[in-house]
């Protein structure tokens, strides 16, 4: 059996992989305020009114709610495995951490609904949506700290792409006013996906070969990932109310399949940061393979073994 030592300081990673995984993940959330933005599936909440919730609410903000319950699972593990080398501890954490908040999420927003059929879904689809982040984000930080190389590289690269869209809701915590940097910094969202994807290429190199699988499995998930967060948006902002009819429902869901696939092509969209990433990945894996034949580097990693 463990010791009791052994338990608590397990424990205690548990508690802290998981706050730290909800903190980090809720951050722009919480600078925005937290609270829950009016809503016709809610129609008692008034503007600056509304209850506080532990991740994003309201039919504009899905792709962020995915985003933050994402993130949360990611942090979660890859805290513990950083302390620890064991993802135990963050799974757990990580777990614990997304049913908390979904749950408190949940249990408010149902509260509020107004009980017709288009509110009701709009609350599935909050709980619906905090659960898959969260299970995605477990499972992508898993991947980022085990398994073969390749798999690693195209966890990295996931991770990555969905922190450049956390990083893009830190820096616009109020959509509504919007400043000169702000703006800037939307505008070179590109640029943000690219130079991440680059660290992350070149970090993992390309030895063994097997390594630029998992470059081409990162490219794929840094175009893949930002088309299925603008369809979500698009569906999301296209709702009006969420309607409470299945004809209505269908035709939203068949706007959004539409909105994937044109973001899916790659004539609707900029090919440039993938290529920059790759260019910026080789040139960044060379330069750390000849810094690490360097006699001094050698010598330095020796004494640091």
């Amino acid at each position: 059996m463990p010791s009791s030592t052994t338990v608590i300081r397990t424990t205690a990673l548990i508690v802290v992989s998981g706050t730290i995984g909800w903190l980090v993940a809720a951050l722009p959330w919480l600078l925005e305020g937290g609270q829950i933005p009016i809503s016709s599936a809610w129609p008692s909440v008034l503007p600056d009114t509304g209850p506080w919730v532990p991740l994003p609410a309201g039919e504009h903000r899905l792709s962020a709610l995915l985003v933050t319950a994402g993130v949360l699972g990611l942090v979660a593990v890859v805290v513990a495995h950083a302390v620890t080398r064991s993802v135990a501890p963050g799974i757990m954490g990580g777990v614990l951490a997304g049913l908390a908040s979904v749950g408190d999420q949940w249990h408010v927003i149902a509260q509020l609904s107004d009980g017709s059929r288009g509110a009701e879904v709009l609350v599935r689809t909050h709980v619906g949506l905090g659960v898959l982040g969260v299970v995605v984000g477990l499972l992508t930080g898993l991947a980022c700290c085990r398994g073969p190389r390749w798999v690693r590289v195209t966890a990295w690269g996931a991770a990555a792409t969905v922190l450049v869209s956390w990083a893009l809701d830190l820096a616009v915590t109020d959509p509504i006013s919007i400043t000169a940097w702000q703006t800037g910094a939307i505008s070179h969202e590109q640029h943000l996906l690219a130079l991440a994807l680059a660290v992350v290429l070149a970090v993992a190199g390309w030895r063994p070969l097997s390594t630029l699988v998992g470059w081409v499995g990162a490219l794929v998930c840094a175009w893949i990932i930002p088309a299925g967060l603008t369809a979500l948006s698009h569906l999301g902002s296209s709702a009006g109310g969420w309607a409470s009819t299945s004809d209505g429902r269908a035709e939203l869901l068949d706007g959004a399949r539409d909105v994937l696939r044109a973001a899916l092509d790659p004539t609707n969209r900029p090919v440039w940061p993938l290529a920059a990433a790759v260019i910026g990945g080789l040139i960044g894996a060379t330069v750390l393979v000849i810094v690490d034949r360097r006699p001094d580097h050698r010598s330095a990693n020796t004494a640091l073994r």
